[in-house]
């Protein structure tokens, strides 16, 4: 069967993937452009396309390699990137106890878009389930942590109260053990 033919479906079907990425080189004299998109394979949803033109010498190929692919890369699957984002939407519908460490790690990244008292307990609550399950696994301890900067405030709070404490508790004694010239 010819390449033309074949459905992103059965292309991601024969390669066990989710997604496709699929992309075309034109090249007309010193121009190169380079067509690249990204396709949910079950939907067929086009996720992400660009187009990068650049001037084509032989010469430098690796260099404009060396420039387009982590940039490519980092579009779709950094911590913003298009697959997070798009595998943390289909998984919002999931149980927090269904959900395996690497997806509440997804769905933590899905709070940053919807920041909500009710989203945040659940971001939470997933990834402090995830840290359980998986205590070795970095990527839940470190968006647990940053979901948890009120940790931080509260340890500052505390802090400061404790201190108050101290001065009141102290100062009855300063004063009884101060002679009245002593005081201010």
């Amino acid at each position: 069967m010819p390449a033309q033919q074949w459905t992103f479906a059965r292309r991601a079907k024969e390669l066990g993937a989710r997604f496709v990425m699929e992309a075309s080189l034109r090249h007309a004299g010193t121009k190169l452009r380079l067509a690249v998109q990204l396709v949910d394979a079950s939907s067929g949803a086009h996720l992400w396309a660009e187009n990068f033109e650049r001037t084509f010498n032989p010469e430098t190929v690796f260099e404009l390699q060396d420039e387009l692919v982590p940039r490519i890369v980092s579009t779709i699957a950094d911590a913003h990137g298009i697959l997070p984002h798009t595998m943390s939407e289909a998984i919002r519908g999931k149980s927090l106890e269904q959900l395996s460490p690497y997806e509440a790690v997804l769905r933590g990244f899905g709070y940053a878009e919807r920041v909500s008292p009710t989203e945040h307990a659940a971001a939470r609550t997933a990834m402090e389930r995830a840290v359980q399950q998986a205590p070795n696994y970095a990527y839940a301890w470190a968006m647990l942590a940053l979901l948890k900067p009120d940790a931080r405030e509260l340890v500052a709070r505390l802090l400061d109260e404790l201190a108050n404490l101290e001065d009141a508790h102290l100062k009855p004694q300063r004063s009884r053990s101060q002679s009245p010239g002593q005081l201010r």
